[in-house]
């Protein structure tokens, strides 16, 4: 089966940039300067995709005792 090709808008790519950026752990506040928001909120709400690997890692990063590590598989 061949794909069938279809236009890519502006709107796509802003889409994918603060999707990249954002996976990339590039702060917020910059990617909402990057996209020319006002309110980070319309950054985070509606270009900033969660899945469950981006949950997975911040929870991961939780250390109690200075030491233990939290770790989430699966």
């Amino acid at each position: 089966m061949k794909g069938i090709a279809r236009p890519v808008r502006f709107h796509d790519l802003r889409h994918t940039t603060a999707t990249l950026l954002l996976k990339a752990e590039v702060p917020l506040a910059i990617v909402q300067r990057v996209l020319r928001h006002t309110d980070p909120a319309v950054t985070s709400e509606i270009y900033g995709h969660l899945d469950v690997d981006d949950m997975r890692k911040a929870v991961n990063k939780l250390r109690f005792n200075g030491k233990t590590e939290l770790k989430i598989v699966g």
